[in-house]
């Protein structure tokens, strides 16, 4: 390809690139995963009929399961794609 053509070339195009991307559409993935299973687990308890205090509590304990649970880390260096 001429200088021009590499120069309008998308990054994404690169083949290194592409398989950072799926990597990371994997990574998110999974994350959602996490999130959903968590929720599931605690839909009863997140269900219409419970007095202010007590969906606050179970909310707060779902959320807690969801915070808790073992995601795995981004496996390469800084920086994180999806910090800031």
């Amino acid at each position: 390809s001429t200088p021009s053509q590499r120069k309008n070339k998308k990054a994404w195009q690169d083949p290194a690139v592409k398989r950072f991307l799926v990597l990371a559409a994997l990574y998110e993935v999974k994350r959602a995963y996490h999130l959903l299973e968590g929720l599931v687990q605690h839909e009863h308890y997140l269900a219409p009929g419970y007095s202010y205090r007590e969906m606050s509590v179970n909310a707060s304990q779902a959320y807690r399961d969801i915070f808790y649970r073992k995601v795995p880390n981004w496996p390469f260096d800084p920086p994180d794609p999806f910090r800031g």
